[in-house]
């Protein structure tokens, strides 16, 4: 059986995600309050998957958050990546970095979204640390993209 740990730098996020562990009964994982920008994350390569959702933007999109999620990842471990990105310099921005930090892109899709009367759609990108078959990526036409995606998936607009 697997062990997950999750962390979220909000507190009201800890406390609703141990209510949901305590509902389903869920005992291999732990759930921890954690600003990654101040603190460790975890051990050094201890890692096999990291799940960031809307966290990296053009704040935090940098050198510095990428290498601490490089160096807890095992080597061949995946890193998915929901960033909050709209932009195709940002993006490309965000490409560099995972690449000066060894990761391969490996799938890059749209996934849509409706949330509090909004709909739109986030880029997901699935990297793996080291080698791997990495694919082609047209930054200047990703975001142009994102109309036939959403319909493609029948997003509502």
């Amino acid at each position: 059986m697997s062990y997950e740990i999750g962390i979220d730098f909000s507190g009201k996020s800890i406390v609703t995600a141990k209510k949901y562990k305590n509902k389903f009964e869920l005992n291999n994982v732990e759930f921890h309050q954690l600003d990654i920008i101040s603190s460790p994350i975890l051990p050094y390569q201890s890692i096999d998957l990291i799940i960031e959702t809307q966290y990296l933007d053009s704040v935090t999109i940098n050198d510095y958050i990428i290498k601490k999620i490089s160096n807890t990842l095992k080597d061949g471990g995946r890193f998915i990546s929901v960033p909050v990105i709209q932009d195709a310099n940002l993006f490309a921005k965000y490409l560099n970095v995972l690449k000066a930090n060894d990761f391969t892109v490996e799938s890059l899709d749209w996934v849509c979204f409706s949330d509090l009367g909004i709909v739109g759609a986030y880029l997901v990108v699935i990297a793996r640390l080291g080698t791997g078959v990495e694919i082609d990526i047209d930054v200047e036409n990703i975001f142009e993209r994102n109309i036939p995606l959403r319909e493609r998936y029948e997003c509502p607009l």
